[in-house]
């Protein structure tokens, strides 16, 4: 599934820049860049206002970003436009965002689970990318990553944020599904709005860093990470 979304994030990427050149295409690869920096707000702007009304790709990505912002009367619509006028693969992915706003408004609200106390420190490992493990405040000690099956940066990041579990063994890494009912008490905790969102937090539970959007590989991932922790 991971595969498939990142070739069909690509496939639209594509398909909106060549629908857009003759037009505006500065304007249309500032708002795939925004999009892709979890700037959905942006994006959002710049898409309705090249005015594409009979771009199926556009109509999709914004419906993609109202969904991000929450504002899901407007994704809605957009998907349903995708629907309507769309061809396949679009067509599906817009039935499938559609259903994921369906499940959100039928599903009744449950309490949030308590959380699993986190495993202790293990010895940290000779790697230079191994996170301190102080037990002192103000030093990363869990990430919160809050994402989204339907989100293609979401799943563009899902990788790296697995595979620096293993560099980084004092910390907790958590993923949490912006969809679930589950959560909204911490989406509405942590301010979540987009995805993805990263929340860096200390042993006390201290925002560090409140992060809208993701590092663009896992380097940079790393890199945030040790900065924080005043590695760098």
């Amino acid at each position: 599934m991971k595969k498939t979304a990142l070739l069909f994030a690509t496939i639209i990427l594509t398909s909106l820049s060549a629908s857009v050149t003759a037009i505006a295409a500065p304007s249309a690869q500032e708002a795939i860049n925004d999009y892709n920096a979890g700037r959905y707000l942006a994006c959002l702007q710049k898409l309705q206002a090249l005015n594409l009304k009979t771009n199926p790709t556009a109509h999709y990505y914004i419906a993609l970003c109202a969904q991000n912002l929450n504002r899901m009367t407007e994704a809605k619509a957009e998907y349903n436009w995708v629907i309507a006028n769309g061809a396949e693969p679009l067509r599906s992915y817009a039935q499938r965002g559609l259903a994921t706003i369906d499940k959100i408004r039928t599903s009744a609200p449950t309490p949030i689970a308590t959380a699993t106390p986190a495993p202790a420190p293990k010895p940290a490992a000779s790697s230079s990318a191994t996170a301190a493990t102080s037990s002192g405040s103000g030093l990363v000690k869990k990430i919160i990553d809050f994402s989204t099956t339907w989100c293609g940066p979401c799943q563009e990041f899902k990788p790296h944020f697995e595979e620096a579990q293993k560099h980084f063994k004092g910390i907790q890494f958590v993923s949490l599904d912006g969809d679930s009912p589950d959560n909204s008490a911490l989406k509405e905790k942590y301010n979540v709005n987009a995805y993805p969102t990263l929340i860096y937090l200390d042993a006390a539970g201290k925002v560090l860093k409140n992060e809208a959007g993701a590092p663009a590989s896992l380097e940079a991932f790393e890199n945030q990470i040790k900065e924080l922790n005043g590695q760098k």
